[in-house]
């Protein structure tokens, strides 16, 4: 994988949301990225950038980043799903995809959903890994993350940015049978702090509170 140029869509109201384009294959593939988000790095992990390399050896891959995090406008609340189906609308028009693929992982994927649903001439399919309803846990969503879960994740978030966040965030996914390679603790501690800024993380992670639906924010509930 080379370095890939980045390039901006520019909304109505001033945001500037970053995309980047891998491949010239014949169908157009969109990735929404998960928490915690910066385009730039997720291609340097080792599980990311094979997964990036396969999705672009068949297609036009289409990376953006939602606004308020990585190379994106950070100067602006976080995005609710409107928003972000807005901002997407106009990646895809800046780059001529008219029905592209959509993918995404965990919460990210609720764009995909919302835009499928309102505007389904604009998409050819719909990817969704590991869509989740909620993250916290309700009588009728008994996998959710209890009170206890989600303390220690804003805990957790204290540490953003630095190599304890990474390394409790590898940990926290060993002990849940996902064992990572050991290069991903300061791959995490350096996507983490160049997804955005401890601040801002901590009003993210609020948002991994009891929520009826899916959360329009970043929400890192994995299991």
């Amino acid at each position: 994988m080379g370095v890939l140029d980045t390039h901006y869509a520019v909304t109505p109201d001033g945001v500037y949301v970053a995309y980047q384009i891998m491949g010239d294959g014949p169908i157009d593939v969109v990735w929404q990225s998960a928490w915690p988000g910066n385009i730039d790095m997720e291609q340097d992990g080792s599980i990311s950038r094979v997964w990036f390399d396969e999705l672009a050896s068949f297609s036009r891959l289409i990376l953006h980043d939602r606004r308020g995090i990585g190379l994106s406008s950070r100067n602006v609340p976080p995005p609710n799903l409107e928003t972000r189906v807005s901002d997407l609308l106009m990646v895809l028009d800046a780059v001529g995809s008219e029905q592209p693929v959509l993918t995404g992982l965990f919460e990210s994927g609720a764009a995909n959903a919302l835009l499928a649903a309102t505007r389904p001439e604009r998409l050819r399919a719909m990817v969704w890994l590991q869509p989740k309803p909620r993250c916290a846990w309700a009588p009728d969503f008994p996998w959710g993350w209890k009170p206890d879960d989600l303390e220690a994740e804003l805990h957790e978030i204290e540490q953003w940015g630095t190599l304890a966040y990474g390394r409790a965030f590898v940990e926290q996914e060993a002990s849940r049978g996902n064992v990572m390679p050991d290069d991903e603790v300061a791959l995490m501690a350096k996507i983490s702090r160049n997804a955005c800024t401890p601040d801002v993380a901590r009003s993210l992670g609020s948002g991994t509170r009891p929520t009826s639906g899916t959360s329009s924010r970043p929400c890192r509930c994995r299991r």
